[in-house]
């Protein structure tokens, strides 16, 4: 928690940067303090949604700047499949779910997100060779039958919101 929220503050103090280049271009200073300007896309919802998506990105090694660049852009005008999570009851498992795909999707599509999967899943496959001769003949035991509509990363995500928002509540 205590990088995430390192990690935020650094993207925060970005963002914060940008808007008093921005208006100093225009010539124009409205904001008394920059430090509490508030974002009118930042709101409850998404204020989780961007701690789980810093989260996300601080564990895939996403540079702090382009990430920056990343969840304003993203929060600002935020794609199809995450509005579609955001109708109705938004602390409803499968609108969070729905919000958590497509913030991972979009994640995803970052250079060096990619990269830190690669990396992942490379490690990955090196613990599973050593621990292949570990295994007991009997395989049938060690699989866990859960429904298809949640796969295991989501149901990692969901926890790590639900911690998040139990932590900040």
């Amino acid at each position: 928690m205590i990088n995430v929220s390192n990690y935020l503050s650094q993207a925060t103090e970005i963002w914060i940067s940008n808007k008093k280049k921005e208006d100093e271009k225009e010539g124009s200073k409205r904001v008394k303090n920059y430090s509490t300007y508030r974002y009118t896309w930042l709101n409850k919802t998404n204020t989780v949604m961007l701690m789980y998506s810093a989260y996300a990105a601080l564990k895939n090694n996403v540079d702090v700047e382009e990430f920056s660049a990343w969840a304003y852009k993203f929060f600002q005008a935020p794609t199809r499949d995450y509005k579609e999570g955001l109708q109705d009851k938004v602390i409803d498992l499968k609108r969070v779910e729905m919000r958590l795909n497509a913030i991972n999707t979009e994640l995803g599509k970052l250079s060096s997100f990619e990269q830190a999967e690669e990396v992942e899943e490379e490690e990955h496959q090196e613990e599973e060779q050593l621990e292949q001769p570990l295994q007991t003949e009997n395989l049938e035991s060690d699989i866990t039958v859960t429904p298809e509509e949640f796969g295991e990363e989501n149901q990692e995500d969901a926890k790590a919101i639900l911690n998040i928002v139990n932590n900040v509540a």
